[in-house]
């Protein structure tokens, strides 16, 4: 299931030869929309615009599927296009060639990265804005996975990550993504992970 953000993009996926594709309308994902998307398909890849407000709104919305069980994956569009654009310019091949490539939101995140992970206090933040995409996860081995994946690229022992999951109280005593009791935090958190030697705007 591919999940684009506009009526263009949904029509023009479709028209491409794909149908399983759903739009959200300009509208947030609800957690009740993402539990609907998980009895549809069980592999959910989400495509929203390729600019900054597209990638919060992309990552915002894997944690939500995150939070209802799923295991997302993101695609990462050129700067400035929609899939609508991407597919009248480069062909529907192109466009699922993306689509099938496409990362799980921490690697989709540290793909935002240049120059590599950032270290010192740049890079406690950075994995600070990963974390908050792992805990945001229901189903245990797909934190273990997204865990995995930030030890490996952090740097930062298994044991410091996880006790920053346990102490940061995030799992338990903060509303899931998507649910209708959750502020929206979301210009916070990722004004925290802006960071010096290394931008992770997700």
């Amino acid at each position: 299931m591919i999940l684009v953000e506009g009526y263009f993009d949904h029509a023009r996926v479709a028209a491409g030869g794909f149908p399983a594709v759903v739009a959200t309308c300009g509208t947030a994902l609800t957690e009740l929309q993402a539990r609907t998307l998980r009895g549809m398909a069980e592999d959910t890849v989400v495509c929203y615009d390729g600019d900054q407000a597209g990638t919060r709104a992309a990552v915002k919305a894997a944690m939500t599927i995150l939070a209802a069980g799923g295991f997302p994956r993101i695609v990462r569009l050129p700067e400035g296009m929609d899939p609508d654009d991407h597919i009248a310019s480069r062909g529907m091949g192109s466009f699922m060639d993306l689509v099938e490539k496409a990362p799980g939101p921490v690697g989709f995140c540290l793909d935002l990265l240049e120059g590599g992970f950032p270290r010192g206090v740049a890079g406690v933040r950075a994995a600070k804005r990963l974390m908050e995409i792992v805990s945001s996860g229901s189903d245990p081995l797909v934190r273990e996975q997204l865990l995995l994946e930030v030890e490996a690229a952090s740097g930062f022992s298994r044991a410091a990550l996880e006790n920053h999951l346990k102490y940061s109280g995030r799992q338990d005593d903060r509303p899931r993504p998507g649910s209708r009791e959750e502020p929206d935090r979301t210009d916070d958190a990722l004004a925290a992970a802006l960071v010096a030697g290394g931008s992770l705007d997700c």
